[in-house]
């Protein structure tokens, strides 16, 4: 009985499409690390720049924020200040743009059950490694992805990639561009891109973001970018 759904379980991976298989082993994977990430803060460093429209762009500030991610929340305050609380990066700063999501959101809502579109595209190398690559859609429908700004504020779709190890089953980076923005909202385009690697913290190994960038650019020629 054993041998025969052996043999059905084989026969049903083998009509499975391209790339789903792998797909699956990397969700799990990813929501189980998301599911053993200790309850420790990371100091999160931000330099910000910023290009007027018909200007030059040019250094804004640096920010750091404590980041802390808990019960699929990212809870945030100022450097050595261990009150958390549900302030956002932007309470934290006058004015510009700021964005967060880069510890685990962004991690956790492609590693989720719902049911999010993939397509495989292949093996790339990145970085000199053989990753596997996948696109991936939000609708609005179903995105918690807002963008809040002084002229309004709005939920928006995404459209992405992401690049997986096939041997560990590790994401190592995501790239994301945000689509179907509300009529009050002045954005041309909005990206964001993330890079994971393992870390170790008091001996244990864990995967976490090493570095964010993303792009915010208005109707009116303005843009940011935090890196």
């Amino acid at each position: 009985m054993i041998a025969g759904l052996g043999l059905t379980w084989a026969a049903a991976a083998q009509g499975l499409p391209p790339g789903a298989l792998l797909l699956a082993r990397v969700k799990a994977h990813m929501r189980e690390e998301l599911a053993r990430l200790p309850n420790c803060s990371c100091l999160e460093t931000v330099r910000r720049e910023h290009q007027p429209a018909r200007g030059i762009m040019r250094p804004l500030d640096t920010i750091r924020l404590e980041v802390l991610y808990s019960d699929h929340h990212e809870l945030y305050a100022s450097p050595g200040d261990r009150r958390f609380g549900d302030n956002q990066p932007m309470d934290f700063v006058g004015s510009g743009t700021i964005g967060n999501g880069h510890f685990a959101l962004y991690l956790s809502e492609i590693a989720g059950e719902g049911s999010l579109s993939y397509e495989y595209k292949g093996e790339e190398s990145l970085s000199g490694r053989r990753l596997a690559r996948y696109d991936y859609r939000v609708p609005v429908s179903m995105s918690g992805n807002t963008i809040t700004m002084v002229e309004g504020k709005g939920t928006v779709g995404l459209k992405g990639s992401f690049w997986a190890d096939p041997a560990s089953y590790d994401i190592v980076r995501i790239a994301m561009e945000a689509e179907d923005f509300p009529p009050n909202l002045p954005v041309l385009a909005s990206t964001t891109s993330i890079d994971y690697a393992h870390t170790n913290l008091g001996g244990m190994d864990f995967l976490l973001p090493q570095s964010a960038d993303s792009r915010l650019l208005k109707f009116s020629g303005e843009e940011s970018r935090n890196h």
